[in-house]
């Protein structure tokens, strides 16, 4: 997503778009659990496994929407009109440099920004894998009926 939002995104628009995207994710998360739950308890496509199949069938309409859709460059899009590829060439800086730079490691590693952005995504994923076992915790320590959720 990142090279994406670098290519297509002006820097004056990163932060909103980049919030709506990964704001996105976690939501998504949050939803498919819980239709996850009401799947389950249901007859529908067997209960359980329909969360396979449904997940599974979105998963691929997806994937081959990703494919028709997005490309990696404005410029290799068969259908971006020129307005918006004039905008997005406008508004985006470009590098271009035929000298090789060198990497301050030393400097990368001692950012304070990097490493606090490190923990946070550390948290993040943390945060996430038990989100993912709530339900677990629910039906298993609490006894708690997941299907009687809906």
């Amino acid at each position: 997503m990142f090279i994406l939002m670098a290519a297509w995104i002006p820097p004056k628009d990163k932060v909103s778009f980049g919030s709506i995207i990964f704001v996105g994710e976690h939501l998504g998360t949050v939803i498919s659990m819980g239709l996850g739950g009401v799947m389950s308890g249901s007859d529908f496509l067997g209960g359980w496994p329909s969360v396979f199949y449904v997940f599974g069938a979105v998963g691929v309409l997806w994937s081959v929407a990703w494919f028709i859709l997005i490309r990696d460059q404005p410029e290799r899009h068969p259908w971006i009109s020129s307005k918006e590829l004039s905008y997005i060439r406008s508004n985006s800086p470009t590098v271009k440099s035929s000298k090789a730079l060198k990497v301050p490691w030393k400097d990368i590693a001692t950012s304070v920004p990097l490493l606090v952005s490190n923990c946070l995504c550390l948290l993040d994923g943390m945060i996430l894998h038990h989100l993912t076992e709530i339900p677990t915790y629910l039906n298993n320590i609490q006894h708690f009926d997941l299907a009687s959720v809906s």
